[in-house]
């Protein structure tokens, strides 16, 4: 998580550069990106699951054997 506070702040770093020597489309583009990105850390962090627990959370996988709806003998 630490590192995508840093990756952040230089991008508002880089953006503010680039906002005060004129180049208003590059930072047009990157404001709304890193506002974005803020929004979906804040949202993914609040629900305080991380995608192993989203992955435990998931049924076991069946699979079809002899006799299932995929064997031609049946």
């Amino acid at each position: 998580m630490t590192s995508v506070v840093v990756i952040l702040v230089l991008t508002g770093i880089v953006t503010a550069l680039a906002a005060a020597i004129g180049l208003g489309l590059f930072a047009l583009v990157l404001i709304p990106i890193g506002i974005a990105v803020a929004i979906w850390l804040g949202l993914t962090s609040a629900r305080g699951k991380t995608a192993t627990d989203v992955a435990r959370r998931e049924s076991d996988q069946e699979f079809l054997g002899p006799g299932g709806a995929d064997d031609p003998t049946s």
